[in-house]
């Protein structure tokens, strides 16, 4: 078998697994918005936040990236979704992507002000602060809409080439919005979430030298809180490392004008979507691995209700979602 035979066969498969991925991703994310809406218990700020976040990378991982997936998966070399195929492919993966990492922001804030100003959003402020984060998601990404056209390119054997990419715009324009969308959509939000949960991890430190080890009802709240903040911060850390090959690449694919259609299935463009595939997985593996509750009403559910989880862990505690979420 030629070289070139055995670089589609690999391609080909790799395109297979990370779309059976993404199917995988789009079921368990539907699974966490079905325990959220279906479970009383499950209706605190951190769970509406959560539920974003799952709606975010279904949309991810059920259009975004099948989209692209498809067309390296296709026979033809041409692009053929068209014009507003083409937008859409590049729009919905940014937006998607900008409202997971605005999400993680909005919950170190939420836990800060919570934990340590003691002070808490309504429930009409946390729907202004879901549409606020989708509406500036859907704002920041929007250039890609400026930025991605098909283009049909007439080749020297008379043959045409169509493409999807950066045609006909500014030559610095590129440059200059990769730089915007990686200080906008990674560093600065990474860097509140690491200020936040900084300074949440050092009020509960100095709060349980006071506590001790009572297992009174403050006592209680104090550690679960501490519980549930190491969740939230594990998710926000595996989340930067997920979308950091993400953002390398994407800058290298602007600042090189190497991210049309013409470049899908090499290296770097197959690691940055199996970077974003992995990423919509990854919120749920930490849910059901680090947090209990989540743990047990999914056991619950796929038991058809025969496995139930107790009132009270071992210590006698209860849930710390919700003594978090308060």
């Amino acid at each position: 078998m030629s070289s070139s035979a055995t670089e589609g066969t690999e391609s080909f498969a790799l395109v297979v697994i990370l779309l059976i991925v993404c199917c995988l991703s789009v079921i368990v994310n539907l699974l966490i918005l079905i325990v959220i809406a279906s479970k009383p218990e499950f209706r605190s700020k951190t769970e509406a936040f959560i539920s974003n976040m799952a709606a975010s990378d279904i949309m991810l991982a059920g259009i975004a990236v099948p989209i692209k997936l498809a067309q390296t998966l296709s026979l033809k070399k041409d692009f053929t979704g068209g014009d507003g195929a083409c937008k859409l492919m590049m729009f919905l993966p940014m937006m998607s992507i900008m409202t997971s990492i605005y999400t993680m922001a909005a919950i170190s804030f939420d836990r800060y002000f919570s934990i340590v100003r003691n002070k808490h959003i309504s429930k009409t402020g946390m729907i202004a602060v879901l549409l606020k984060i989708w509406i500036i998601s859907g704002a920041f990404a929007s250039p890609t809409i400026y930025e991605y056209s098909v283009k049909v390119e007439i080749e020297e054997d008379n043959t045409t080439e169509t493409s999807c990419g950066s045609h006909g715009i500014p030559e610095n324009f590129e440059k200059i919005y990769a730089t915007v969308i990686v200080i906008l959509a990674y560093v600065l939000p990474l860097l509140m979430i690491t200020v936040n949960y900084t300074q949440v991890a050092l009020f509960l430190w100095k709060a349980a030298k006071r506590v001790g080890d009572q297992q009174n009802s403050a006592g209680a709240v104090k550690k679960h809180k501490i519980r549930i903040t190491k969740m939230l911060a594990l998710i926000s850390a595996i989340f930067a490392l997920c979308w950091a090959p993400f953002f390398v690449l994407f800058t290298i694919e602007e600042v090189t004008d190497t991210d049309n259609t013409d470049s899908f299935g090499s290296w770097p463009h197959t690691l940055k979507v199996v970077s974003i595939v992995f990423s919509t997985m990854s919120n749920f593996v930490i849910y059901i691995t680090y947090n209990s509750k989540f743990r047990w009403a999914f056991l619950g559910m796929m038991s058809g209700g025969r496995c139930a989880r107790p009132d009270q862990d071992t210590s006698g505690n209860t849930d710390e979602t919700n003594a978090a979420g308060s």
